[in-house]
């Protein structure tokens, strides 16, 4: 039985506060400083201003992409295209995030494909990436598959994946949740801590507690 997390608000409040203090230094505003505030709310229990922010992460994160792509730098192209897909996500935009997800996939693949064919090593990133679109397209077969091929660590789809795979076996879910907790405790990772991560492990524990029907700050 999984034991839930219990969310540091001290330190969310003081993630906020030193995104504040950064961004009145810096004087612009950037994807990081959105995704941290729109986190950090969500976890606050204010859903819907937390949906702005990450709505407005997404419009920024476009521009990264452009700059990207013009210049390209693919891989990053790409990352910022998986991180677009996953505020719509957070925010319920399954259609939009659905179809981000795939065009994600596909130059994942590309890239697997070109770049790193043979050499699973080098490509760790871009399978684990894979393995995430994957499972978020609810293709889980590609999802395990992928996330099989990652070495020196386990995604959480490949370990999602697998239980969806095995007539939704809670036990498997649950030792990937467990997996979860516990790279988010020895990590110390709050919410907020791991802005432009394509999918954050605080996400992934979300996920996780949908799989198994339990409440969860999504919902």
């Amino acid at each position: 039985m999984i034991t839930p997390l219990k969310v540091n608000i001290k330190k969310i409040h003081k993630r906020i506060s030193t995104q504040e203090k950064i961004m009145k230094e810096i004087g612009v505003i950037t994807t990081s400083n959105l995704e941290t505030y729109g986190r950090c709310l969500l976890y606050l229990g204010e859903k819907a201003k937390a949906k702005e922010y990450f709505l407005e992460a997404a419009k920024y994160s476009e521009k990264t992409m452009n700059i990207s792509k013009e210049q390209g730098r693919i891989e990053e192209f790409v990352r910022h295209k998986h991180m677009q897909a996953n505020y719509y996500r957070l925010v319920g935009e399954t259609e939009r995030s659905q179809i981000l997800f795939t065009e994600a996939r596909l130059v994942y693949e590309k890239i697997l494909y070109d770049t790193y064919q043979g050499d699973d090593e080098r490509g760790i990133s871009i399978l684990s990436n894979l393995s995430g679109c994957c499972f978020f397209l609810g293709n889980y077969q590609s999802a395990y598959e992928y996330g099989k091929r990652v070495k020196h660590w386990e995604p959480p789809a490949k370990g999602y994946a697998l239980g969806l795979l095995n007539n939704s076996s809670n036990i498997i879910i649950e030792e990937a949740v467990e997996k979860v907790i516990k790279d988010i405790k020895s990590e110390r990772v709050a919410p907020g801590d791991e802005c432009m991560s394509t999918t954050s492990l605080w996400d992934w524990y979300q996920v996780g507690l949908r799989l198994l029907g339990l409440p969860s700050i999504l919902d």
